[in-house]
């Protein structure tokens, strides 16, 4: 019985703050939580909750780590929501992409430690320009960080942009204090770039193996 009542206090009391929040959402949106009170059943079923407080069987809902980039082919999605419980059995919302920088920090005094967390999510999952936006936002709001910079460049360099991957990597090893890592990652980079214009283009080796 306690244990009902519990789960009950807390789906009453997020379920309405979700809805004073968000009064209504598009089609197939999709909600991804994190630090939930255990065992209250928010994302059992996929998320069925959502479905019944919105009336609307094509939502999704599920835990920060279960986030995953829409298959290319998506008809009519709706977007995505990231939510952060908090204390006050409230949601924060932490905005994937752009918002205003100084209003959100000023809202929110984990800003930083939550968009960490999401960027790190998005990356696990794959979602590289994802998780290139929210570092962006990172750097951006803290420009000294040697962290933030590095890691750019890395998430350029794996989406293919050389340019900006040369640039992070050369913020990062200007900064004061810039690590021997990225120092060494622009000297890789270039280097990886110079050996890739030597070699012949994929079609010409295939060729040559056929023959």
């Amino acid at each position: 019985m306690a244990y009902q009542e519990r789960a009950g206090f807390f789906l009453g009391r997020l379920r309405d703050d979700l809805l004073r929040q968000h009064p209504a959402v598009s089609p197939h949106s999709r909600f991804y939580f994190s630090r939930v009170p255990q065992n209250i059943g928010l994302v059992v079923g996929d998320g069925a909750a959502l479905r019944i407080w919105y009336r609307d069987s094509t939502l999704r809902g599920g835990f920060l780590s279960d986030y995953r980039p829409r298959d290319p082919g998506t008809v009519a999605a709706g977007p995505d929501f990231f939510l952060r419980y908090d204390s006050t059995a409230t949601w924060v919302e932490v905005v994937k992409g752009a918002e205003d920088l100084a209003a959100a920090r000023a809202r929110n005094p984990h800003w930083e430690t939550d968009h960490r967390e999401l960027a790190l999510a998005l990356g696990r999952a794959g979602d590289w320009n994802g998780a290139i936006g929210e570092l962006e936002k990172l750097a951006a709001a803290k420009p000294t960080s040697i962290e933030y910079a590095l890691n750019l460049g890395t998430l350029y360099e794996r989406t293919g942009n050389v340019e900006r991957a040369r640039h992070w990597y050369g913020r990062a090893a200007a900064m004061p204090g810039g690590s021997p890592a990225a120092r060494a990652a622009l000297i890789e980079l270039d280097a990886r770039v110079r050996d890739s214009g030597r070699r012949p283009p994929p079609s010409k080796v295939g060729a040559a193996k056929g023959r």
